[in-house]
């Protein structure tokens, strides 16, 4: 995705900043109550729901005045299992992909890489936010996000697993092998997996650019739930899920 016309880069590089800027500018004004319900939100689920409604209307905002456009799909799987302890799957393409879940998902949880959580102001959202922070080798983490991620189902959080683990390189076309942690996890609970399924997000914000092209269009497909207790092995349940998701990714790709 290199443009060799350089006005035309230009162009993509300032969406990129204005996309920065504008964020910066939406942080700043929402700040002082993603503070105020976040702390309270650490002693009282009252105020921690209040306080993904209003980060999850902030990132709406945000994401309304970039000007990236998106088709929801079949996101009714979702509404069909309120009140229902369940986990999101999700393939990973960009940086973009976190924004379009928080935008549109309450109380969204994440397992995310430890790192995130060293970024300054970033890394305090994120621990406000209650996401769990994990990191490969680390068991005294993973044993903590297990914990966690227990807790949260048990309250009826949306949790969402990045299987892959990390975003695809760029041009890439299909999905990355999975990592059997969430799987294990998700059998461990005796959960549904809603897998969703993300096309376009890296054409609007590609991994290892420096530039934005929000006139791409992105989709985000819901599938039908998976029952976990009908698989042998997280072994099993992650083939199963990752077959279904390219499958799906593919025809979205048409």
């Amino acid at each position: 995705m290199i443009l060799e016309n350089n006005p035309t880069k230009a162009k993509h590089r300032l969406s990129l900043l204005l996309f920065i800027l504008l964020g910066i500018i939406v942080f700043l004004i929402a700040s002082p109550f993603f503070f105020f319900f976040g702390i309270l939100g650490q002693f009282s689920l009252t105020f921690l729901n209040i306080f993904y409604f209003v980060l999850r209307s902030a990132i709406s905002i945000y994401i309304s005045l970039s000007g990236i456009s998106f088709d929801l799909l079949d996101l009714e799987e979702l509404n069909k299992l309120k009140g229902q302890k369940v986990v999101l799957m999700a393939n990973h393409r960009s940086h973009l992909d976190m924004f379009i879940f928080l935008a549109n998902v309450f109380s969204l949880r994440a397992a995310a890489n430890s790192y995130i959580f060293r970024v300054p102001v970033l890394g305090l959202i994120m621990r406000l936010s209650k996401h769990f922070e994990m990191e490969k080798g680390d068991v005294e983490k993973l044993e903590k996000a297990k914990l966690e991620i227990s807790s949260a189902i048990k309250y009826k959080h949306r949790v969402l697993f990045f299987p892959e683990m990390t975003r695809c390189p760029l041009n890439f076309q299909g999905i990355q092998k999975f990592r059997l942690i969430p799987f294990q996890l998700a059998r461990d609970e005796g959960v549904k997996i809603v897998p969703i399924v993300l096309y376009g997000t890296d054409k609007v914000w590609p991994r290892g650019t420096s530039a934005m092209f929000t006139e791409n269009k992105l989709k985000v497909k819901a599938l039908k739930p998976i029952d976990t207790s009908e698989f042998r092995t997280s072994m099993e349940l992650s083939k199963y899920t990752k077959r279904v998701m390219e499958e799906s990714l593919m025809e979205l790709q048409k």
